[in-house]
């Protein structure tokens, strides 16, 4: 009984090394010959039992055969084939695909739309305020002194000059009209109106003197407006300049200062003008200055002034041209004083 188990064990064995490759068929042969050949021929060579034997073993050799092949099934490399539907429904589920495979159209990021469009009406408003806001330019003022910088007019005409052998730049504007009917020389364009901001009467304007006690003589208001205007361009030729000599306790304007004193005005003149325009000098064009009104215990005239410096900063010679109003108190002190239009701005290289 062992004998034959033995047998069986090695038909297995050979069996096994044939199913992988190990031996051909020709050694599967010729060794499955030896094993149940070679092991029942002590017994008796001519004995007839051994042809059961070799019946009988191959008949138990098949079902051990069929088991053994059942175990290698799991192995196959097939079950995995199974998993690509898988991998392709989760493709689907995080790409969001529709069932055909076609991707829907991607929703609109509302928010990122609205913040666009916030942005450009923001812009469009930056822009129409720009546009519809523009200040008006105090033009031929100068924050620092009583003479201005270079400023662009608004209209510009071309009025035949004598040539010159030093370089110059000239910046011509049509001229202002000069208020007054009974200027006594008046530009071509002094038909036209007083602008809006003409007459402003400040309470420092006003004092216990009756409209009565006013000078109504118009030559006699311009002789004494001009004495004390000359005065004050003698004055502003060189330092020391005393403002209190020329202007009220309480002035209106003064060039872009408002609401000021002589102290601030004699401050602004001696750090900023004295310094920077050297040689200044400054007249009223004869015959060019007018009565606008007599009232409110104030005189108010306009004029043309004339006006040399050389200008340290830019290393050049200025002259230039403005209209100018001014008004006095009843003493005929200065209590607004202001450029109104630039009429010529020239700068002339030495």
């Amino acid at each position: 009984m062992n004998n034959e188990n033995s047998t069986i064990r090695s038909l297995n064995e050979l069996k096994t090394l044939f199913d992988s490759g190990a031996i051909t068929a020709e050694e599967y042969d010729a060794l499955k010959k030896r094993i149940i050949f070679g092991n029942s021929t002590p017994e008796s060579p001519a004995t007839e039992p051994v042809a059961p034997v070799v019946s009988s073993s191959p008949q138990s050799v098949n079902p051990i055969e069929t088991k053994v092949i059942y175990p290698t099934r799991p192995e196959t490399p097939e079950p995995p084939v199974a998993t690509p539907p898988v991998v392709e429904q989760n493709t689907y589920d995080e790409e969001g695909e529709s069932p055909m495979g076609v991707k829907p159209v991607p929703k609109k990021d509302w928010l990122l739309i609205s913040l666009a469009v916030l942005g450009a009406l923001l812009l469009l408003g930056l822009l129409a305020y720009q546009f519809f806001n523009k200040p008006q330019s105090e033009r031929l003022t100068s924050k620092s002194g009583p003479d201005t910088e270079e400023v662009i007019p608004a209209d510009v005409t071309q009025e035949d000059s004598p040539v010159d052998s030093t370089a110059t730049f000239t910046d011509r504007a049509d001229r202002i009209p000069v208020a007054g009917a009974d200027s006594t020389a008046t530009t071509p364009t002094a038909s036209a109106p007083e602008s809006a901001n003409e007459v402003v009467t400040t309470p420092a304007e006003a004092s216990n003197t009756a409209p009565t006690g006013l000078l109504t003589d118009k030559d006699e208001v311009i002789r004494k407006a001009q004495e004390q205007l000359n005065a004050y361009y003698n004055d502003m030729q060189s330092a020391p300049f005393e403002a209190a000599n020329y202007f009220a306790p309480q002035v209106e304007r003064y060039y872009t200062l408002t609401n000021t004193t002589p102290a601030a005005i004699n401050e602004n003149i001696n750090t900023y003008h004295f310094p920077e325009f050297l040689n200044g000098q400054s007249s009223i064009q004869e015959g060019s200055m007018a009565v606008v009104s007599i009232g409110n215990n104030s005189y108010e005239l306009t004029y043309l002034e004339n006006g040399s410096a050389f200008r340290k900063s830019k290393n050049q010679k200025q002259e230039t041209k403005a209209a100018v109003r001014v008004r006095f108190n009843p003493d005929f002190k200065i209590t607004y004083f202001r450029q109104e239009q630039l009429l010529e701005n020239r700068f002339i290289t030495e």
